[in-house]
């Protein structure tokens, strides 16, 4: 007959990690129960040499708000937290409605933020969505959720291009350049002058007759 005392213990060795399985399981699907909700989770984690290097972090705390109720001018508080005195490890996980807008914000009492290998981390719908650290007074999140404003597009150029320059090049120049002026001078004077008393165009010939005329006359 087998003792059944001597099976207890590996039952209980192998029922264990599968609890510890489950347990974790339940853990990242806690929003996943039939309802329209999407995980958040918050991690703050100060410096791990503690003392001097972590700055009082129990003056953090934190929330969560509707980004969009800031935009009205009406601040809805979704979650809010803080960080509990002389512990080294900070979690909570919660569940929101994924169609609104949010905003996680951290600040510090005395404005040290998480100096030196401080972190915090934020988890939306288990992705990891930011993080920080040494902030100083107060830090900021990224938008989630998906009520968020798109942000504005800059102006789109215009689709109707400029005016493009003509395929027809400008009439080109004449291939036949004018005559070019003789490079040899005439050996005598055009046989032809304007007269100036009647204003007709006379032979040279008639000219010189007709100065030889005029100074006979003024002899």
């Amino acid at each position: 007959m087998v003792n059944i005392r001597w099976l207890l213990p590996l039952i209980a060795v192998n029922i264990s990690p599968v609890v510890g399985v489950v347990e974790k399981v339940q853990r990242v699907n806690d929003c996943s129960d039939g309802t329209t909700t999407t995980p958040f989770r918050v991690e703050i984690e100060p410096d791990s040499r503690g003392g001097y290097y972590n700055y009082y972090p129990e003056q953090l705390s934190w929330i969560v708000f509707d980004y969009n109720s800031f935009l009205t001018g009406s601040f809805l508080t979704v979650l809010s937290g803080a960080f509990p005195e002389g512990e080294t490890f900070y979690e909570q996980s919660s569940c929101l409605d994924p169609s609104k807008c949010y905003q996680f914000e951290i600040e510090h009492g005395y404005y040290y933020g998480l100096p030196n290998n401080g972190t915090y981390r934020i988890h939306y719908d288990d992705e990891l969505i930011d993080e920080g650290g040494n902030f100083g007074v107060s830090d900021s999140s990224i938008l989630f959720g998906n009520g968020c404003p798109s942000p504005n597009p800059s102006a789109l150029p215009s689709v109707t291009p400029f005016a493009s320059p003509s395929s027809k090049p400008s009439a080109a120049p004449s291939a036949f350049p004018s005559a070019d002026p003789s490079s040899v001078p005439s050996n005598r004077p055009s046989s032809f002058f304007k007269d100036p008393k009647s204003g007709k165009r006379v032979k040279s010939e008639k000219r010189v007759k007709r100065v030889k005329r005029v100074k006979r006359v003024k002899r």
